[in-house]
């Protein structure tokens, strides 16, 4: 999934290391550190081709060439799947390792969660209940109809193929935006889906369909817990809410993913305890990857300052 799709993260890739080395040979002169140059040029990280000047004294820069688009820059397929594969790797370990680096605010923010899941756990039955019995009226009618006209969003068949569509013509393209937008789908698919898999079999919880009620486990008995259409969905709306920076498009894509959860529920074919994790979980995993990604599509070199006597630092973010 993502050693498909991170095809293009590799001329990103390349770009960190030789980025690196002339930031660390400017550091010292210019005053700026890495973190201060994310932090300043974090609101212009969503443009497509922007160069954010780094200056040490917030003069007017003298800006390098940079190469605008992934077209014209160098391209070798097998290294790029020999990188993007060097990468899901490390990203996979960095994501299943994060229990070993949890601090304090992240255990709180741990025990609320799972507190909050606690309480809905509890009481399965009858909201699944409820939301059958109002499914045909009142507030859940046009929702869970909208949702089923949709629901095919949060299929993994319909997801994957949508993501090597848009990986192929971005690549074979050099469309910038949708080559980043598929990178981040298809590694945020691949890494919370995994634990959706692993959690699937080894939890082995029964959908309310199967009549054997919210408590029933039993290794690769069942595939309820999580949801992987509401994790699917979720992971979508997190990534396009982050490139595309459109408020309305955000609502629509939010409202669109909550419908798809009210109706996994409505169908019988989850729990509300299933869609709760699956949308808390998913949507981390999108939001930690599009920030990891961000900090690789991101080039630092070396450049002047005012009338070139000054040294400074050039931020070009690649999409």
């Amino acid at each position: 999934m993502r050693g498909l799709t991170s095809l293009v993260l590799l001329a990103v890739i390349a770009t960190l290391l030789p980025g690196a080395a002339a930031f660390a040979a400017v550091e010292s002169a210019s005053g700026i550190t890495i973190d201060d140059a994310m932090r300043r040029a974090t609101s212009l990280y969503r443009s497509p081709g922007v160069a954010a000047q780094l200056l040490a004294n917030d003069e007017e820069a003298v800006p390098p060439e940079y190469p605008r688009t992934y077209r014209e820059r160098d391209r070798h397929l097998l290294r790029d799947l020999a990188n993007a594969g060097e990468y899901l790797a490390k990203d996979l370990g960095y994501f299943y390792s994060a229990p070993a680096r949890i601090d304090r605010t992240s255990a709180l923010w741990l025990g609320g969660i799972l507190a909050v899941g606690g309480v809905i756990y509890a009481y399965d039955q009858e909201i699944y209940e409820e939301v059958k019995r109002n499914e045909e009226h009142g507030l859940l009618k046009p929702f869970i109809e909208i949702s089923e006209e949709i629901e095919t969003l949060g299929y993994g068949g319909t997801n994957t193929k949508m993501y090597t569509v848009a990986l192929l013509a971005g690549y074979v393209s050099g469309w910038d935006k949708l080559e980043a937008i598929a990178i981040d789908l298809w590694e945020s698919y691949i890494i919370a889906g995994t634990m959706k898999n692993v959690a699937n079999f080894a939890m082995g919880r029964a959908r309310p369909n199967d009549q054997r009620g919210p408590y029933f486990f039993k290794h690769n008995q069942g595939t309820s817990l999580p949801s992987g259409h509401t994790s699917n969905i979720i992971q979508m709306a997190r990534i396009l809410e982050y490139h595309i920076d459109f408020w309305p498009f955000t609502v629509v894509a939010y409202t669109g993913a909550g419908t798809i959860a009210l109706e996994r529920i409505s169908s019988g074919n989850h729990w509300a305890s299933d869609v709760y994790i699956a949308l808390i979980y998913a949507w981390l995993v999108a939001d930690r990857v599009v920030e990891r990604n961000e900090r690789r599509r991101l080039l630092i070199t070396p450049t002047t300052v005012g009338d070139g006597s000054s040294p400074g630092l050039g931020l070009t973010w690649r999409f």
